[in-house]
């Protein structure tokens, strides 16, 4: 497992997509994320726009609310892209990455503070990403070497 602490809680969201990113591009098998225990600040995009017509689509804050409703979602890396553009920072959430041809379970609920903090939540899962509190962000994987990767981007990321 590799546990990091960001320095700003409420501007995580950049940060948050390298390391997605990253992970999306290290496991090749990951075909679908399961996200849940979502607690987002969407970007504020203005009380009345100047044409007096809104066409604000509210991504970020429909699929959290979704996320409350169904207590998990089923989405790919480019929906995952989408709600990430749409948010200002994440303050809590579990992401999830399964391999193709992994059915849905709905019975399962993910969840971001867990006691086992050691252990995937899931049998089938890839990489787990947790975001506690905004700031800390714990990152477990089945394969060592895409911790280790992830490890040296943070290093770089730090020194930049």
């Amino acid at each position: 497992m590799l546990r990091y602490t960001y320095s700003n809680p409420n501007d995580n969201i950049v940060f948050l997509q390298k390391i997605m990113s990253k992970i999306n591009n290290l496991v090749i098998e990951c075909e679908m994320w399961a996200v849940g225990s979502l607690m987002l600040v969407p970007k504020y995009n203005g009380d009345y726009p100047p044409s007096g017509e809104s066409n604000c689509n509210e991504i970020a804050f429909n699929f959290m609310k979704r996320v409350e409703r169904e207590r998990i979602a089923y989405v790919s890396f480019e929906d995952i892209q989408r709600i990430f553009q749409d948010t200002e920072c994440i303050r809590e959430g579990v992401f999830i990455c399964f391999p193709k041809l992994t059915h849905y379970n709905y019975d399962f609920f993910p969840v971001a503070d867990v006691e086992n903090v050691e252990e995937l939540q899931h049998p089938f899962a890839l990489v787990e990403v947790r975001v506690i509190d905004g700031d800390i962000l714990e990152i477990l994987s089945k394969e060592q070497s895409t911790i280790e990767q992830i490890r040296e981007m943070l290093d770089i990321l730090n020194d930049q």
